[in-house]
C-alpha cells in the first residue's frame, strides 16, 4: 500500500472508532449553555436589545409616515414589525 492510502485507512480507523466515543461525551454536557443563557437574556423584553429595536421601528415607522404623509402604512409596518418580533423571539430563543 502506498502512504496516501494508509493514512486515508489510519485517519478513516480513528473516525469510525473516536468520533462516536467523543460524541458521547459531547452529549453529556451542554456545550451551548452560555451561549443559550445570553441569547434568552438578550431577546427577554426588558433587554436593551429588545428596546433598540422596538424604538427603531416606532423612528422609522414615524419617518416613513412623515415623509411619505401615509401614516396608515407606516402604522400598519410598524405593526406587522411588532407582530414578527412577537413570533420570531421565542423561535430565536424558546426559553425566552
Amino acid at each position: 500500500m502506498q502512504i496516501k492510502q494508509m493514512f486515508k485507512l489510519y485517519l478513516g480507523v480513528f473516525f469510525v472508532v473516536a468520533l462516536p466515543d467523543l460524541a458521547w461525551a459531547a452529549a453529556n454536557e451542554d456545550v451551548f449553555s452560555t451561549a443559550k443563557t445570553v441569547i434568552s437574556s438578550s431577546t427577554n423584553t426588558d433587554s436593551a436589545l429588545y428596546q433598540a429595536m422596538l424604538t427603531g421601528g416606532l423612528a422609522s415607522a414615524g419617518v416613513t409616515g412623515f415623509m411619505t404623509k401615509d401614516w396608515v402604512k407606516a402604522g400598519g409596518a410598524f405593526a406587522v414589525g411588532m407582530i414578527f418580533m412577537k413570533f420570531a423571539m421565542p423561535m430565536i430563543a424558546p426559553g425566552a
